[in-house]
């Protein structure tokens, strides 16, 4: 909580920054690029308390008083939408640097953490693939390519399940190994473990 409260004053003091509107274009597109870190990070603080809501609601079973599981499925929904508010708002900064900064020297990064969290706010958003994409065509040399790489995969290694398999499959293949062409990353052996992972599922 403390954490919480040092950040929503930095989250302000940001905000008052850019509504001021006298950031240069070196400056603000830096203030955008926290100011969405600190409202992902704040996401994260509402989505661990809907959790522990929803920990003292199971605590309570079905013979706990009704007036406290109705409070505490009021305060759930309420910690479920204040998550996904934040969300959205990091993820329309991480965009207006895109459209508005095509110069930004960590723009390779923004793109980055523009798909990822994306991703993580519904795993079929197309908009994540169009930003691994881009990242991987504009910024070949970036430290985030494997990633990118190891994004593309699993989203066609889950595909897969969904309708044709074998194409998926393959192009999962693909992917992992374009991932896994970079050996200093982080994701090398995971790479190469989903490589095995699609033999198998292919019977080979």
């Amino acid at each position: 909580v403390q954490v919480s409260e040092k950040r929503r004053e930095e989250i302000a003091s940001l905000r008052r920054l850019i509504d001021f509107g006298g950031g240069s274009d070196k400056d603000t597109p830096q203030w955008y690029f926290r100011l969405a870190e600190l409202l992902w990070e704040e996401s994260q603080y509402f989505f661990f308390e809907a959790n522990r809501r929803d920990d003292r609601l199971i605590a309570l079973g079905t013979k706990g008083d009704p007036r406290e599981i109705d409070r505490l499925m009021a305060e759930k929904k309420a910690l479920d939408r204040e998550q996904l508010r934040h969300k959205d708002q990091a993820v329309a900064l991480y965009k207006a640097i895109v459209a508005r900064y095509p110069k930004y020297p960590r723009l390779d990064e923004v793109l980055y953490f523009l798909a990822e969290n994306l991703t993580k706010r519904d795993r079929n958003d197309p908009d994540a693939l169009k930003a691994y994409r881009a990242l991987i065509q504009r910024f070949p040399q970036s430290r985030y390519v494997p990633d990118a790489w190891m994004a593309f995969g699993e989203y066609y290694f889950e595909k897969a399940n969904e309708k044709d398999r074998v194409g998926n499959l393959r192009r999962a293949l693909e992917a992992y190994r374009q991932a896994a062409g970079y050996q200093e990353s982080s994701v090398y052996g995971y790479a190469i473990y989903k490589q095995a992972w699609v033999h198998y599922n292919l019977t080979e």
